[in-house]
């Protein structure tokens, strides 16, 4: 049996394996989603906040998506009260013509000879799933287990890119982490997007991300795309608008319990 591929440090690993154990038993209710770092709920609203609170403190930490802009301060707030830390990004979904922008980009940029992309497949070793997931965890983006990166449990897009020495220093991947029978059940949350800090700058970050979204749709039928996006991280609100993506209107939230995990910033 392949192994799981947990990664992180120990509070990271511990929560990927609780969740792993967990979601069998969760993934029939139609408004909760998995990422194997973490499980979400879809379309939160103001009357379940003390199931939402309670769901928080079982699981550590639990993210909000398609959170409405017409009640995010007042469920931050009821959150907070209750002693959960909230992290909020801005939601973009992609807009207009999917092929006029993921194809410019894809077709416009041309990596340079010693560098070439690959799909992370049931046949990639352990090995370059491990510097994935570092690389991940070097750039602040909380890692992906690698049975999820290899789209074992979930359809996953998961691309990297790869040097001359066989490093990696590339990656981002689209998840279809909603329940099939939501109304989300065809969304990919696509991004996961790390690129080695000396090689930034260099549009690898534009060039996943738009061949992402063009797999999602062309190999699985993608009805909706979509991610998250802190307000400060100005260079990843520049590559999601470089390809397509543009503001819902509204957000997502990501809850944690301080006894079980202290942070906000789950990832970029």
């Amino acid at each position: 049996m392949e192994k799981l591929e947990f990664f992180g440090n120990d509070t990271q690993v511990n929560l990927q394996k609780r969740y792993y154990r967990l979601w069998p038993f969760l993934k029939s209710h139609p408004r909760l989603s998995f990422v194997g770092r973490g499980i979400g709920i879809d379309d939160p609203y103001l009357d379940e906040v003390e199931a939402l609170v309670g769901l928080t403190m079982e699981l550590g930490i639990l993210s909000m998506a398609f959170t409405q802009a017409t009640i995010l301060e007042e469920l931050r707030a009821v959150l907070e009260e209750n002693g959960l830390k909230v992290g909020l990004w801005h939601h973009l979904v992609l807009t207009g013509n999917m092929e006029t922008s993921c194809r410019s980009v894809v077709e416009s940029m041309h990596l340079p000879a010693e560098y070439q992309i690959n799909r992370i497949s049931a046949s990639t070793s352990p090995h370059q799933i491990q510097k994935v997931q570092q690389l991940m965890q070097n750039c602040g983006v909380a890692p992906l287990p690698g049975y999820i990166l290899r789209g074992r449990y979930i359809p996953t897009v998961a691309v990297m890119i790869i040097g001359s020495q066989d490093e990696v220093v590339a990656t981002g991947a689209g998840i279809f982490r909603h329940n099939p029978d939501s109304p989300y059940g065809k969304a990919a949350h696509i991004g996961f997007l790390a690129t080695e800090p000396s090689l930034r700058g260099k549009g690898f970050g534009r060039l996943l991300l738009a061949r992402i979204i063009l797999a999602c749709y062309e190999e699985h039928a993608a009805e909706l795309v979509h991610t998250g996006v802190r307000t400060d991280n100005i260079p990843s609100h520049r590559v999601c608008r470089i390809c397509g993506l543009e503001d819902s209107g509204m957000y997502m939230l990501g809850a944690s319990y301080p006894q079980i995990i202290n942070v906000t910033e789950f990832t970029r």
